[in-house]
């Protein structure tokens, strides 16, 4: 096939390769006066090449170079508002331009990617940085592009960045245009160079075509697997799109097919909170951490924490709600139950009688009950709230307090129940019983002090009184004591004049025997009186005192009969030591007269000891000649042996005879107490 003339091709591209040659060289200029100070600009690096921004007093040519550049160009402040962008950036959100500048960088930015953004600008404070993310059209498209973020400082005190948004399919196209004009310019000079060139832009094409693929694939993966709950629905509440994680938040009860095309108002428990939200949303354009409450398909409330925000159509006008949710009905509840656990202890704390607060470190009153305002004279916590010690006591006593607690707060150590003196609202001394204990925080550190005091005035008169009647009572027991010790004291003395008065060797035994039952009696109350406990004796003691009694009674001579003692540390209360003593008075007097006749030697031994359980034993061993085999002592009609055995029973004790060696008798016995006797 024969070839077609290209002449005409041929000059019209150089024509259009020596204007372009022109423009650069003249671009090459600018750009040169610009980084050599001779201009008024800021040349800031971009993803497709040095961009350049006019600032004050720049020329207007570097101006209506910014508005030419392919890319979008902007300027935020540190907070992210928008305070200068080209029409390129606006032609890229098919938005007025008066509506972008002036709003938030976010509202234009995708859902998935508001974290991007944000990171971006926190990063973008120290060094240059860029990403891949997604904006969000005024008519609710998504763009994808290419962020590029730098900061610019304006004076010292101020921050802002400069933004340059590259889009992706823009620079494709523009990538495709330049590389099809090289392609037919060096097609001119070699076909084969045209081909190799044609190859690369295809390659670069699908290269781009699959970043974007991959980015929206990323996109669709955060849709899918996000915990939360994403949703968009137009402005009359029809839902256009829902995340699957709507099986999470339902319990499983509903799928994302079951609500696409379905009115949102359907799952508000309450109507009224959708209008509220748009309401909401239409003078804020976004809402964060709104509360709604949502119904499951069984009845049951779902609790949601609803973030939200309007998009807007090409010519500006709201299109589209979309926002995420996140199930809070689990914190709900246990905000619920604290508040009514807090409700309780506040009422319980209320209605009891101690006075109880919390003072910070400095002494300041955080908090308090019923019972410690009334002490203060105050009935409301608003009158007390802030307050310290020296609003409500003289200055001396409430330096006291305060110095207790600041050593309180110093030290960390807790003053537990110590009487502290203080004045009623009437001026009276009082008495509290107080303790004070610091709190602290996780770190350890103490934050504040709690204290609780109770009345104890009444009391301590009361302990007083007690007191002064109890040492009272004890005078009068111990005189009466002393007066029963000599009472009988002068009935054994009657009974010894009498046995001077008769001849009768037997009368005057009965007479002695007499005397010494006397005297055992006699003796616990001389122990009761000399001891410092009026109520029990000391038996160890008291056996000891009775032994060497009738060894002088018996006119023992010394050497003849040895006494030999083993005594645990036992006492008796009055009810048991009166019988225990006659008993003891019976078997000891028993051993001095029989079992050592004819100017016989021997030992007595006396055992006291308590036994595994608290049982008292107590033991009477002689190494005589022994108790006689043929006598009875349960039937024995001597009176001695009589009154042990009356005495045994009224003791509820055992008695024991051991004819081993001599005679040994032992008693085992608990302590009588007085209720069950009565």
């Amino acid at each position: 096939m024969p070839r077609k003339p290209i002449t005409t091709s041929v000059k019209r591209l150089a024509d259009e390769n020596a204007d372009l040659r022109a423009r650069l060289a003249e671009a090459e200029e600018i750009l040169r006066a610009i980084r050599g100070g001779e201009a008024d600009a800021l040349v800031v690096p971009g993803i497709n090449g040095d961009q350049i921004f006019a600032l004050k007093g720049a020329d207007h040519s570097y101006r209506v170079l910014i508005e030419d550049m392919n890319e979008g160009a902007l300027t935020l402040t540190a907070e992210g508002v928008i305070l200068y962008a080209n029409r390129r950036f606006a032609q890229m959100l098919k938005a007025p331009l008066e509506k972008v500048i002036g709003s938030a960088i976010s509202t234009w930015v995708a859902l998935e990617s508001q974290s991007i953004i944000q990171a971006l600008l926190i990063k973008g404070r120290d060094e240059k940085c860029d990403e891949q993310l997604v904006l969000t059209a005024g008519d609710g498209t998504p763009v994808s592009v290419y962020l590029t973020v730098s900061k610019l400082r304006v004076n010292e005190s101020s921050d802002f960045f400069c933004l340059v948004v590259t889009d992706l399919t823009e620079r494709i196209r523009n990538a495709s245009i330049a590389a099809s004009e090289k392609m037919a310019r060096e097609s001119l000079a070699a076909s084969d160079q045209a081909r190799l060139t044609l190859q690369i832009v295809v390659e670069n094409l699908g290269k781009a075509e699959q970043a974007l693929s991959e980015s929206l694939i990323k996109y669709e993966n955060i849709f899918k697997n996000v915990q939360d709950l994403y949703y968009e629905s137009r402005l009359d509440g029809t839902i256009l799109e829902v995340s699957p994680s709507i099986e999470i938040l339902s319990n499983g009860q509903y799928r994302r097919d079951d609500l696409l095309g379905r009115k949102i108002t359907d799952f508000y428990a309450d109507p009224g909170e959708r209008r509220s939200l748009l309401v909401a949303l239409r003078e804020r354009g976004r809402v964060t951490d709104h509360e709604v409450t949502l119904k499951n398909r069984d009845g049951a409330l779902i609790t949601c924490s609803l973030t939200a925000a309007i998009l807007y159509d090409a010519h500006g006008q709201p299109d589209k709600i979309v926002g995420s949710m996140r199930d809070i009905s689990e914190r709900k509840r246990s905000e619920e139950a604290l508040k009514a656990e807090r409700g309780f202890m506040r009422t319980l704390i209320d209605n009891l009688p101690d006075n109880i607060f919390i003072k910070d470190t400095r002494g300041g009153i955080l908090l308090d009950n019923l019972a410690h305002r009334r002490f203060l004279g105050r009935q409301e916590p608003d009158e007390v709230a802030g307050k310290t010690d020296r609003d409500f006591f003289a200055r001396e006593l409430a330096d006291r307090y305060i110095n207790d607690e600041r050593q309180i707060v110093e030290s960390g150590q807790p003053m537990i129940d110590y009487e502290e003196p203080t004045m009623d609202t009437d001026g009276r001394p009082r008495l509290y019983l107080t303790t004070k204990v610091p709190v602290r925080d996780s770190n350890g550190n103490i934050t504040a002090l709690v204290g609780i005091n109770r009345d104890i005035t009444d009391r301590k008169k009361a302990e007083e009184a007690i007191k002064t009647s109890l040492q009272e009572k004890e005078v009068l027991l111990r005189e009466i004591h002393h007066r029963v010790k000599n009472n009988m004291q002068v009935i054994s003395s009657l009974f010894n004049l009498q046995a001077g008065y008769t001849l009768n060797h037997e009368c005057r035994e009965i007479l002695k025997e007499g005397q010494t039952r006397i005297h055992a009696m006699s003796l616990v109350h001389e122990k009761l009186y000399k001891s410092r406990d009026l109520s029990r004796i000391d038996l160890a003691e008291y056996i000891q005192s009775l032994a060497v009694h009738l060894f002088n009674v018996y006119e023992v001579a010394p050497g003849h009969i040895h006494l030999d003692t083993e005594f645990d540390e036992i006492t008796l209360d009055i009810n048991s030591a009166n019988p225990c003593g006659l008993i003891l008075n019976e078997l000891i007097s028993n051993a001095l007269k029989h079992a050592f006749p004819n100017d016989r030697t021997g030992t007595i031994k006396i055992g006291l000891r308590r036994r595994t359980g608290g049982a008292v034993e107590l033991r009477v061993a002689d190494d005589g000649i022994g108790f006689p085999k043929d006598l009875d002592y349960r039937q024995a009609e001597s009176f001695g042996l009589q009154i042990v055995n009356l005495l045994v029973n009224q003791l509820e004790a055992t008695l024991e005879l051991d004819r081993t060696n001599g005679t040994a008798f032992t008693v085992v016995f608990r302590e009588l107490e007085y209720a069950r006797r009565v």
